[in-house]
């Protein structure tokens, strides 16, 4: 399994429930992560997670969980910035910025607070990372 470019994590769908995205490959130490947000129901909550496989435990670990749910009341997008360098941007849908390290075998998590339904997608994109992952 190569990484060509960005990775649709997690297509976008109405959910009620906590969604896992299948494992993906990242081979760059820099990404920016999307949830796009298109419709909601009432007052859904959902807390972006992205999580590593340990090999030796055979285990996934939270790498990454945003500190409060996203309670989006229309259509929203949020933003996501890894990297491997202290950066602190600003802008309307930047939600975030951390300085962490990617790993090759990744996956989202998508902790939904009730069953308040709510389309989202979700995606890994690619940041000025020259010829890696290619």
């Amino acid at each position: 399994m190569a990484q060509d470019l960005d990775v649709t994590v997690l297509s976008s769908a109405a959910r009620t429930a906590t969604t896992t995205s299948a494992e993906f490959q990242w081979l760059d130490a820099k990404a920016f992560m999307v949830v796009n947000v298109t419709a909601t129901v009432a007052t859904p909550g959902i807390t972006p997670q992205v999580q590593v496989y340990d090999m030796a435990s055979g285990t996934w670990v939270p790498m990454y969980v945003y500190s409060a749910p996203l309670t989006p009341t229309s259509a929203h997008t949020y933003l996501f910035i890894f990297t491997d360098t202290a950066f602190t941007p600003t802008g309307t849908y930047i939600q975030e910025s951390k300085q962490v390290y990617l790993a090759p075998r990744m996956r989202v998590v998508i902790t939904h607070a009730d069953a308040d339904s709510i389309t989202y997608s979700v995606g890994f994109n690619r940041v000025n990372s020259g010829a890696l992952g290619s």
